[in-house]
């Protein structure tokens, strides 16, 4: 409690809290840990608990983030229930993704049945499909009214299911920069593809690498990738999608 303390008076505008099930069973075995359910709800109670009696409910957001995954993908209304009945503000999803982009990076990669596989999907029973999943998520943000995804972007997720790349272009470094624990700066979320560390925060002004070539080369590497889903990258793009749709 009083680190979370510490946390929500310092300043912070949001904070998103990683939970990927209803119950320990999905949550534990989507992060490998047992026990992380628990200190998980724990943790978040404390952040809830604490913002309340420091009456910061209107100026720290609170976001619970879902991956969804193969194991629980037909659990999704219960998380709502249960984000529900916490009183967090947001609920914030993103698809399971193999991200590693050289086949050296594959090689390394444990299988999971964490993942979708497209190939398999049962298209003769809908609850099995996974092209459910995108109408299941239009419903729920309608019912519930706290999922943050666009409809552009729950729409998007149909190719994803469908194995498909991504259908429109990654402008997120024109959107967003990033700053990772070691202060590297990079153009994108670092473990989508093989970036590498354009600079280091120290070393450099945010304003001075926004600007800088080498970052401006990074952008227009990224300009033909389609390697990932996840909504922190793509709710970016998907506003220049669409402009850039609308003017050829």
């Amino acid at each position: 409690p009083k680190l979370v303390e510490e946390i929500v008076m310092g300043g912070i505008d949001s904070i998103a809290i990683s939970l990927d099930g209803p119950r320990k069973e999905e949550h534990d075995f989507s992060r490998g840990k047992t026990g992380s359910f628990e200190k998980t709800m724990i943790g978040l109670e404390n952040l809830l608990t604490i913002r309340k009696k420091q009456s910061l409910n209107s100026k720290v957001h609170i976001t619970l983030a879902c991956v969804i995954n193969n194991k629980n993908y037909k659990q999704l209304e219960e998380i709502f229930i249960l984000a529900t009945k916490l009183g967090v503000d947001n609920v914030s999803i993103n698809p399971v993704q193999n991200t590693y982009f050289t086949e050296e990076d594959n090689k390394n990669t444990p299988s999971t049945d964490l993942y979708f596989n497209q190939k398999k999907q049962n298209h003769n029973n809908t609850d099995d499909c996974y092209d459910s999943i995108v109408d299941k998520l239009l419903e729920l943000k309608k019912k519930y009214k706290i999922l943050d995804s666009s409809d552009k972007y729950i729409k998007l997720l149909k190719s994803f299911f469908q194995g498909k790349p991504l259908p429109i272009r990654c402008y997120a470094p024109y959107a967003s920069i990033y700053v990772d624990c070691y202060k590297q700066i990079i153009p994108c979320g670092g473990h989508f593809y093989n970036s590498k560390s354009i600079a280091r925060l120290e070393d450099k002004r945010l304003i001075e690498v926004w600007n800088s070539k080498e970052y401006q080369d990074q952008r227009l590497k990224l300009k033909n990738c389609r390697n990932c889903y996840y909504s922190c990258m793509i709710e970016l793009s998907t506003p220049y999608a669409i402009l850039s749709s609308s003017q050829k």
